[in-house]
C-alpha cells in the first residue's frame, strides 16, 4: 500500500495499517528485486463477455437446453469453436484450440457418477 491522502476513486482504507489510506499495488518481482510487473488495484473487476446473444454466435448452441453433463458444440469456417456444457449452470466457451469433433469425444468426462 502506497500512502495517499488525496482524492481518488480507487483509494483504499485499511484500519490495520499505519497509513490507513492509500493506493493498493501488486508487484511481481524477481529474486534480486527487479520489478517484472505492476498492477494498481482499482476495485472489483467487472466480468467480461456475458452476452450469449452476441451476433455471430450460433443459436443452435446458445439456445439449446442441456441436462447436467451434456455438451454441444459448433465450429465456424474460421476455426473458432463455440461450445456449451451444463454443470451447475450453463458454461459457454469460445476456443480456437478445440474442434467440435474433439469436444464430442470427451462428453463422458463431465458426467457425475455417485459411488
Amino acid at each position: 500500500m502506497i500512502p495517499y491522502q488525496g482524492r481518488l476513486v480507487f483509494k483504499q482504507y485499511n484500519p490495520m495499517k499505519t497509513h490507513k489510506y492509500g493506493i493498493k499495488v501488486f508487484k511481481l518481482c524477481c529474486d534480486n528485486g527487479y520489478t517484472w510487473n505492476l498492477s494498481i488495484y482499482a476495485g472489483k473487476e467487472k466480468e467480461q463477455a456475458k452476452n450469449r446473444n452476441r451476433a455471430g454466435n450460433p443459436v443452435s448452441v446458445t439456445k439449446k437446453k442441456l441436462k447436467k453433463g451434456e455438451i454441444t458444440a459448433k465450429e465456424n469456417e474460421r476455426g473458432i469453436c463455440i461450445l456449451k456444457w451444463r454443470d451447475k449452470r450453463d458454461v459457454l466457451v469460445l476456443s480456437t484450440c478445440h474442434t467440435d469433433d474433439t469436444v464430442h469425444g470427451v462428453d463422458t468426462l463431465f458426467t457425475s457418477r455417485k459411488p
